[in-house]
This record gives C-alpha cells, sequence and structure tokens, in this order.
C-alpha cells in the first residue's frame, strides 16, 4: 500500500529494534537516524516505569500495533534499550 511517498506493509515476525531513550524532551517522538539508531525522545522521567511506558505507547503508535505487543527485553533502567515488536506491525519505508 502506497502513502504519499512512502510504502506501507503488514510484517509478520517480531521485530527487535535497539532504542536510545532521551527523557525529559519538550515533544514525544520516536525517528530512525541514517546509521539505522532508532532515538526515542520522551517527556516523561524516568521514575516509576514512566518513561518505560511513555516509550512502549510511541513505539506502538509509531509501527502501528498494540501497546501489548511491544516489550522492553533489556535495558528497562538504561538509556539504550532493546524494544520487541510483536506482529503483525506496520512497516514504512520511503519510496524514490
Amino acid at each position: 500500500m502506497m502513502l504519499g511517498n512512502q510504502s506501507i506493509a503488514m510484517s509478520q515476525k517480531p521485530l527487535i529494534i535497539e532504542v536510545k531513550v532521551k527523557p525529559n524532551a519538550r515533544i514525544s517522538q520516536l525517528s530512525q537516524e541514517e546509521s539505522g539508531q532508532w532515538l526515542a525522545q520522551i517527556k516523561s522521567l524516568p521514575v516509576d516505569g514512566k518513561a518505560n511506558s511513555e516509550l512502549i505507547g510511541l513505539v506502538a503508535k509509531h509501527f502501528a500495533c498494540r501497546k501489548a505487543a511491544v516489550s522492553i527485553k533489556t535495558g528497562s533502567a538504561g538509556r539504550v534499550k532493546l524494544v520487541k515488536i510483536e506482529a503483525p506491525y506496520e512497516i514504512r519505508a520511503q519510496c524514490g
């Protein structure tokens, strides 16, 4: 399926991404740098799991899946985390 200059496909395999988290940001956003590294800017402070909860919601929104399909595999107390996304989820690719 095409949306603007993006191609969208549904994947049926689990995906694990490495995400560098920057808490206490002005806005919450998830982006992928040219190096392939994922960067999550989170409004919440890393207190009582609030930043992790916000990260899960942000990843679920980006990949168009349920929050229950997203989990933090490693790094729950650190800035660099491995996040697992269960299938199905959307993969967006730039075209042209």
